[in-house]
């Protein structure tokens, strides 16, 4: 269940994407069209992990302790560049 304090939402509404009066998402499917709505925000694409497989190769990439301390997730190469998820947009000094 979505919260108030989901970054996504935090982000949404601070970037005028979501009302405070506005409902929270309630599914998946709002869920995922809120961070559509955020990634485009930013110029990013948005990327459904769920249950798509990912090389061990490329999970290795990444130190766990910046996975976990930056909650992003490597998850394919693309013409040699690592491409990884990020949960929080903001963070631009991860971009590079």
């Amino acid at each position: 269940m979505t919260t108030a304090d989901d970054p996504l939402v935090q982000i949404a509404r601070q970037r005028g994407l979501l009302s405070r009066g506005a409902g929270l998402p309630a599914t998946g499917t709002e869920r995922a069209v809120l961070g559509r709505a955020v990634a485009e925000e930013f110029g990013l694409s948005w990327v459904e992990l769920g249950d798509r497989p990912i090389d061990r190769d490329i999970l290795a990439a990444l130190p766990r302790a910046f996975v976990l301390e930056h909650a992003v997730m490597p998850f394919a190469r693309d013409k040699g560049v690592l491409q990884v998820a990020v949960s929080d947009p903001v963070a631009v000094d991860l971009m590079d």
